[in-house]
């Protein structure tokens, strides 16, 4: 069995238990039945909502009145102005539908009605139970059931055999030919017979093409309300003139057949005694960009989907095969790790129960899991990862299932620049060119600001402005204006992890100018005890609220941590590029004066990071959020040269304590990590491994996170980030290149500090990493035994000096030319 392997003894019975493929455009879920195979289908674009101006009246004296309000005190008066600054709800991520594939009854029924029956298993709802005969992992053993998912091919498979037939069924997504294709094949002579269907929770139909061509066309909402709020769903209203069209979409599924006969009908696709049988299915929607309504009579869905599916027709499956292995091997291959520890020949979900993080293999797996998400749901041209990847089958998801950008949408990205998967970062960036259009003009008319903001929460048409329903929102989440901000350290790290001038010149550098411009007249002057500084008001730390002396609990305040902690590491950002590109002089010079006037990071009178700018912080809060951390994870404030700053951190995060949801205690991995306590660190990574029963899946912030069957991370529900989180937290435990030193033989020259091993705990004793990035452009290896390190490369596009750390010493080396 590949170590990149999940399998599973018995067929998927939810969501959480299927196994992910996609190509960055096209998700699916595999369940794996026998007698009936569901695949749950996905298309990143398919949104409810119409494009909107985002206006909000009265919002400039909105934000007078809550300024005016937090300088005197009145924090209630202040929430209240600032609900008034609250636009709409943003629109939601939909299922698109789903492919069912009924066989015909016989041996076949026989072994689903087994696998249905045999047992529950502890913890497992019935219809799991243990799979007849002996599991055998390479599908050999007469009446044996395997379901898997290479990581390596990016294909899943399932695999039975009754009565001496073996049944076999292959899937995969291209991102080549943007299709999926399937692929069953029997060891008996017409031994597959079956009904394919499609169908969706949204408003549409399917119909024949051809005699082997069924088509589904269907259109999403065009308006829908967040989950617990009014679940509003309002379709087109035809006799409404004229009426806003929402997203419309087609999926149209093709078979190839080898022996056997193929028909469609108004009852589905059906083949009959075929020995092979080769689906290809297409999908589109007729979404161009944010601004533009949709519109059926200009761009028609079917005719794209046909277009995909002819494109394709003649090519065999071994050609489409070899074609998405070798784009998908082209990014995965490129990052190689290895945590030591015996393969245990157990399936997926019962290494989890069994061994959890315990099991180094399995702490892999997950490792390159989540890598394998973020290439199978971030492709170039395709919408970035939201909370669930591309992989909804809710009609009402968590959140919107939208992008939430005070933590989630950014950790999604942290896997991205370290593990080598540069490429895959972009989907991101267009969404900042999206945001800094219609967030200038949600500065402008709302705040009377230069720039671009983005708040808490956008979605496929870009909203930027504080979303709340015009006042329903509650202000300690909704009214963030930092997220825009946030958005552009991603543009600045990638710059530093490739050293890619041109990027930084032509994309990177106009949207940070524009986010700093933002934020330079979002600051205003305040003197406290004898200090003037410039500070944000209103100001919130995301989520959270601190408790006046009269026991009311405020979202807003003054000068937040965090504000000012991404304001300092925007500033800079931007003051480094500038010098770079050698422009902007006068900027940068204003830019050293602003960073000096900003509050200092403050430890507060419990040995803690203050989350708030006067020390009220509550010792016993264990809030999710820890965003007066910024300045550590992901920001670059709080290195080994300020060790004060290292100490009130680290008891911010003993008093935070250890319990999170999945993205949460992710984050913490990488706290833990910057502070050097691999052993912390492990111990989170520990706790994220608690199984969680595949139908948990309720929306709660009271539990802490886990897993699922399927290795995806459970908030509950499931919520991407904490995959891509705990992979980015491998990474920093093995390697960290934030920090920056002067070199004494390169006149004072600025160098990135490498640290090799900074981490390590002692569970991973031996083990080995291959194609890690680190900022400056650098590819790194690193092995080590017994806990030491035995080995490391650091190749370069040229040969150059670098600094390295190694057990906290810092010397001089010379990368090699990769």
């Amino acid at each position: 069995m590949n170590p990149l392997t999940l399998w599973y003894r018995r067929p998927a019975a939810s969501f959480n238990e299927a196994l992910p493929l996609g190509n960055g455009r096209l998700g699916a879920m595999v369940y794996g039945g026998v007698d009936e195979e569901l695949l749950t289908l996905n298309l990143d674009t398919l949104w409810s909502g119409t494009p909107c101006d985002f206006s909000v009246p009265g919002g400039r004296d909105a934000l007078a009145g809550a300024r005016e309000a937090v300088f005197r005190g009145d924090f209630a008066a202040a929430e209240d102005y600032c609900r008034k600054a609250q636009g709409p709800y943003g629109q939601s991520y939909l299922p698109m539908g789903s492919l069912r594939v009924r066989f015909a009854n016989g041996e076949q029924g026989a072994i689903q009605k087994e696998l249905n029956s045999s047992g529950t298993g502890a913890g497992r709802p019935s219809g799991l139970g243990i799979t007849c005969g002996t599991p055998s992992p390479h599908g050999s053993t007469e009446d044996s059931y395997t379901r898997q998912l290479d990581l390596s091919t990016a294909t899943a498979s399932v695999s039975f055999s009754t009565a001496g037939v073996r049944q076999t069924r292959e899937y995969f997504t291209s991102a080549p030919d943007q299709i999926l294709v399937a692929r069953f094949h029997s060891s008996e002579p017409g031994g597959i017979s079956f009904t394919a269907t499609l169908d969706s929770l949204l408003r549409g139909k399917a119909k024949a093409r051809n005699e082997r061509t069924l088509v589904f066309n269907g259109e999403a909402p065009v308006h829908m309300d967040p989950i617990g709020y009014r679940k509003g769903i309002r379709y087109r209203d035809e006799s409404e003139i004229p009426s806003p069209e929402g997203i419309s979409f087609a999926i149209e599924l093709r078979a190839n057949i080898v022996g056997g006969r193929s028909w469609c009908d108004a009852e589905g696709l059906h083949v009959e005694e075929a020995d092979e049988v080769i689906l290809h299915l297409a999908a589109a929607t007729n979404f161009t960009d944010p601004r533009t309504p949709p519109q059926r009579d200009l761009l028609d869905p079917a005719c794209s989907a046909t277009a995909t599916l002819d494109a394709v027709e003649g090519k065999t499956f071994e050609t489409l095969s070899k074609r998405h292995l070798a784009d998908f091997a082209a990014l995965f291959d490129r990052c190689e790790l290895d945590l030591g520890g015996p393969l245990a020949n157990l399936p997926t979900d019962e290494r989890i129960a069994s061994f959890g993080a315990d099991d180094p293999s399995l702490v892999t797996l997950l490792f390159q899991f989540g890598r394998y998400l973020l290439i199978s749901s971030s492709r170039s041209g395709t919408q970035p990862a939201n909370l669930q990847g591309i992989w909804n089958e809710i009609l009402h998801p968590p959140w919107c299932s939208g992008w939430t950008l005070n933590i989630n949408a950014q950790m999604n990205y942290w896997p991205a620049e370290v593990t080598g998967l540069s490429e895959c970062h972009e989907p991101l960036f267009d969404l900042v060119d999206t945001l800094a259009e219609t967030g200038a003009k949600v500065a402008r008319d709302v705040y009377g600001c230069h720039g671009w903001v983005a708040h808490h929460n956008t979605d496929l048409w870009g909203i930027a402005v504080a979303v709340g329903d015009f006042g329903h929102g509650n202000p300690k989440w909704a009214n963030w204006p930092m997220g825009g901000a946030w958005l552009c350290q991603h543009l600045w790290e990638h710059y530093r992890f490739t050293d890619d001038l041109e990027f930084l010149r032509s994309r990177a550098y106009p949207r940070l100018r524009a986010a700093t411009c933002f934020l330079l007249d979002w600051l205003v002057p305040m003197e406290r005890d004898g200090d003037n500084w410039l500070v944000t008001a209103p100001s919130t730390s995301p989520e959270n609220t601190w408790r006046a002396a009269d026991g009311q609990n405020f979202g807003v305040s003054i000068g937040t941590t965090m504000d000012i902690a991404i304001i300092r590491e925007i500033l800079t950002a931007c003051r480094e590029a500038s010098r770079a590109l050698r422009c902007d002089e006068e900027l940068g010079i204003r830019l050293g004066e602003v960073l000096e006037s900003l509050p200092p990071i403050r430890v507060g009178r419990h040995g803690q990071l203050q989350e708030w700018l006067d020390d009220i912080d509550d010792p016993a809060d264990h809030h999710r959020h820890i965003s007066h951390l910024y300045a550590l994870h992901p920001g670059t404030q709080i290195t080994c040269e300020n060790p004060s700053l290292k100490a009130a951190a680290r008891r911010t995060l003993e008093l935070r304590g250890d319990e999170g949801t999945g993205w949460s205690l992710a984050w913490k991995i990488n706290f833990h990590a910057r502070l050097g306590d691999g052993e912390r660190a492990f111990a989170l990574i520990r706790q994220l491994f608690f199984p969680v029963p595949a139908a948990q899946n309720d929306v709660t912030i009271d539990v802490s996170g886990g897993l699922y069957p399927n290795l995806l991370d459970a908030h509950p529900p499931f919520q991407i980030d904490g995959n891509f989180g705990l992979t980015a937290g491998v990474a920093e435990m093995l390697l960290q290149s934030h920090e920056t030193a002067n070199s004494e033989s390169r006149n004072l020259e600025t160098l990135v500090i490498i640290s090799l091993l900074p981490s390590l705990p002692r569970a991973w004793q031996n083990g080995s990493v291959k194609g890690l990035r680190a900022r400056g452009g650098f590819i790194v290896d690193i092995e080590w035994r017994d806990g030491m390190l035995t080995h490391y490369r650091i190749a370069s596009s040229e040969p150059r000096e670098v600094l390295i750390r190694i057990n906290g010493q810092v010397q001089s080396a010379r990368s090699v030319k990769q």
